[in-house]
């Protein structure tokens, strides 16, 4: 039973190594898969915004894979610090108070740094492709715009696929726990069930049988 459940968790495990596995080889393909997924997505969208009509499509897609590399790498950094800082040390122990004034602490500095990456990096790259260069960029301005919308789903897609993953494994240990359980009760009840009482009874039974008639029906 318990070998039995432990076994079948472990092959559960194995099985989807590339999700749930610490292997350091593991660790790094699923991190790697998210942001070539992701920055894929950011690139292909931003792509198609109007700029190409200037410069031509090829020329103005170089920009923007460029331009999307230096902006969300503020971006991630972001999202690691909520996934490994501010989601195990306040928010899974019900810190909820310092939870939201830290993550609106990381926002205000991603969202100031970010200004400042458009005026002195974005700015001039453009300047490089002859695109239309963007005024100045206050923090407010990224505060209002769909650059925070991006820099919070792209942090709440990763949260959320930690929190499965979470989930998925609890629900693996509680399985486990439970087998456990059941196998604990049966040993203990093994324990005060002695198999060799049948027999002893039906010796009584038998020598009640020639002594005393009577009581064999109701034994």
């Amino acid at each position: 039973g318990l070998l039995a459940s432990t076994h079948e968790i472990n092959r559960f495990m194995t099985t989807h190594s590339f999700f749930y596995s610490n292997n350091p080889k593991y660790r790094l393909m699923r991190h790697f898969v998210f942001w070539f997924v992701w920055i894929s997505y950011v690139i292909i969208i931003n792509s198609l915004r109007m700029g190409s009509s200037y410069i031509g499509f090829n020329a103005f897609f170089q920009y923007t894979v460029i331009e999307m590399l230096v902006l969300l790498s503020v971006d991630i950094v972001f999202c690691y610090a909520v996934i490994y800082l501010l989601l195990p040390k306040y928010l899974l122990h019900e810190k909820y108070i310092y939870f939201f004034l830290f993550l609106a602490l990381f926002l205000l500095l991603d969202t100031s740094v970010s200004s400042y990456f458009y005026t002195w990096l974005i700015n001039p790259l453009r300047k490089l492709y002859h695109l239309p260069e963007f005024k100045y960029i206050a923090v407010t301005d990224l505060l209002r715009a769909s650059g925070l919308n991006g820099v919070l789903m792209m942090t709440g897609v990763a949260a959320s696929i930690k929190f499965f993953k979470m989930w998925n494994i609890k629900k693996q240990e509680l399985y486990l726990v439970k087998s456990e359980k059941i196998s604990r009760e049966l040993k203990f009840i093994d324990t005060y069930i002695q198999p060799s009482f049948l027999p002893v009874l039906l010796k009584k039974i038998y020598s009640y049988s020639f002594s005393a008639t009577n009581k064999v029906p109701e034994m």
